[in-house]
């Protein structure tokens, strides 16, 4: 997969990164959110880098692939695109303290 990425890298600002989990002798994959500078959005190359990329890793063996987008409508719709589907909804939580003086 590296050299998927170091090649996207070189074209234009595009990223995607991939976690291997092995669960009872299965590999299971998870991707954050792939992420491209503004100014080379709507080109196709977002879709082009994550069909590649899923296709690296089928061969590989992949039964699942997943990524978590939140409620990030733009992002959610491209995943349900190229064929994921929503697997659920969940929260995320955060802490905020005061400054301190």
């Amino acid at each position: 997969m590296r050299d998927l990425l170091v090649r996207a890298a070189a074209i234009t600002p595009l990223g995607l990164n991939w976690d291997v989990r092995r669960l009872d002798g299965r590999y299971f994959y998870h991707a954050e959110p792939v992420c491209t500078h503004p100014d080379h959005r709507r080109k196709g190359l977002a879709q082009a880098l994550m069909q590649e990329g899923l296709l690296r890793l089928r061969d590989l063996g992949a039964l699942e692939a997943s990524v978590d987008t939140g409620n990030m409508l733009p992002a959610n719709r491209f995943y349900d695109s190229i064929g994921f589907t929503e697997a659920y909804r969940g929260y995320a939580w955060r802490k905020v303290w005061q400054a301190r003086s």
